[in-house]
């Protein structure tokens, strides 16, 4: 292993290991762990609910795509993130009951609510 690539290495362990530093020890699990991210004044927290459901949005849309499913949801196209986490967060709040599910499944449900697909 030359010493550029010996260098390269080394970096790349030193910076896994400080994201890992910066993480959360335990990810999301359930819905009432989003909600609690998602209602915090705390940025960091702020910062985990928005790529929650970010990522839950991404993931769904690129498995519908590649399965060539029809969509349980139809977000408008200029629709924000700040938008997408009040429909998740206000369906939270409405159904208490949905708070001890898997939090993936509680963001699809209320996004199939809030943005229901035009029948045909």
């Amino acid at each position: 292993m030359g010493y550029a690539s010996a260098l390269g290495y080394a970096a790349t362990l030193a910076a896994s290991a400080v994201i890992q530093e910066e993480l959360p020890s335990t990810p999301v699990r359930d819905a009432s762990e989003l909600y609690e991210n998602c209602t915090a004044k705390e940025l960091d927290r702020g910062m985990q609910c928005y790529a929650f459901i970010g990522g839950v949005i991404d993931g769904y849309y690129l498995g519908s795509g590649l399965a060539e499913a029809p969509l349980v949801f139809c977000m408008p196209d200029q629709t924000t993130m700040r938008e997408s986490r009040k429909v998740v967060v206000d369906f939270m709040k409405r159904r208490p009951d949905a708070l001890n599910r898997q939090a993936a499944v509680v963001v699809l449900t209320a996004l199939k609510e809030g943005y229901p697909c035009a029948k045909k």
